[in-house]
């Protein structure tokens, strides 16, 4: 990363040559789309093409440039906690991910398998309306206090990235007992994710604000969950979004400090129990 060169010790250890493998180049380089691509998808020859970054570095580039926050989460199919630093960071458990973006700018965090997909396998299989599923939660929730009745769900149900690196690892869940119902299972599944999500924050070591994104959050009620469980204020908004972060980049854009359309501040009360839940979590 620091030659911006693909290292050539892998490629030894792999019996690859550069000439292999495709030229490397910034996400902010710029070159004329090719006279057979402009022909295919019905555009001028002069359009430009950049060639950008992944979605989840954009969307934590996008929250940082609006809001001035280096910390994001993202919560869609899987997940990710991310901070835009100017400096590389790296784990010696091998643990973070660092992406170059630009000079002195890079997004280090850590990814879960295991988010949006864990609770739209919750909202078919366990909820008595999956159609209105996000219209009762708030019920559901009422119905199970914080802990879930002493139930508890490991949500690995896709394996896992950070911290395991396995296909192997299972999900399931952890004293469960015919005292609970299924509000205790569905809430012990959104706390088992969170609680996952708050294993990442403290490998990234995330403090503050957060700004947050994807279709997790599409109900207040778990962004106010999110909030209580990690104990940060998080900040929603449409900018927080991966396209935002790509016109950010294009139009080299300053921090702003817009104002969020939302915001989620822990609750005291909560975020207490759900730190005294996480200690032992994992370990039932």
């Amino acid at each position: 990363m620091k030659e911006k060169q693909w290292s050539q010790k892998i490629l030894n250890y792999l019996s690859f040559s550069k000439a292999q493998l495709a030229p490397l180049c910034a996400p902010t380089d710029r070159f004329l789309i090719t006279e057979e691509m402009a022909q295919r998808c019905g555009l001028k020859p002069e359009v430009e093409v950049m060639c950008g970054a992944s979605d989840g570095c954009l969307a934590a580039y996008a929250g940082y440039i609006s809001t001035g926050i280096r910390n994001s989460l993202t919560i869609g199919t899987s997940a990710a906690v991310r901070k835009v630093s100017e400096t590389t960071v790296f784990d010696d458990q091998k643990q973070n991910f660092c992406y170059y973006l630009q000079d002195d700018l890079y997004v280090v965090g850590a990814p879960s398998n295991n988010g949006g997909c864990v609770l739209a396998w919750a909202k078919e299989t366990l909820s008595e309306d999956p159609d209105g599923f996000y219209h009762y939660l708030p019920q559901v929730m009422e119905e199970s206090p914080i802990g879930s009745n002493g139930l508890r769900f490991f949500p690995y149900l896709n394996g896992e990235r950070a911290p395991f690196w396995t296909n192997e690892i299972t999900g399931g869940f952890s004293g469960l007992t015919l005292k609970h119902n299924r509000s205790d299972m569905l809430r012990a599944v959104i706390e088992g994710i969170l609680m996952n999500i708050d294993l990442l924050k403290q490998m990234a070591q995330l403090e503050g604000a957060v700004t947050v994104s994807g279709g997790f959050f599409q109900t207040k009620l778990l962004g106010q969950m999110t909030a209580d469980v990690l104990g940060l204020t998080c900040y929603l908004s449409d900018e927080n979004e991966p396209i935002f972060g790509l016109y950010d980049l294009y139009k080299s854009s300053v921090v702003r400090q817009d104002q969020p359309a939302e915001k989620f501040v822990p609750d005291p009360q909560n975020q207490a129990l759900y730190q005294e839940l996480a200690t032992t979590y994992f370990q039932a």
